[in-house]
């Protein structure tokens, strides 16, 4: 009963919010520059990649 009252409690705190973000219209992004966005992509693969090594290493130790 607690959690339904919390529920009913923020639900009507963020209803607002989302019919006035749609009640307006969003520009275009833009976006400055490229490079920092292709580091960031470049870090993530390299983050799959190194958890793909760990993962296997942790796999054969097993």
């Amino acid at each position: 009963m607690f959690f339904l009252g919390l529920y009913f409690l923020i639900s009507s705190l963020i209803l607002p919010n989302i019919s006035s973000v749609l009640a307006n219209p969003m520009g275009k992004i833009s976006i400055e520059s490229t490079g920092s966005l292709i580091i960031a992509f470049l870090l993530f693969i390299g983050l799959l990649i190194a958890g793909r090594i760990i993962n296997k290493k942790n796999k054969q130790s097993q």
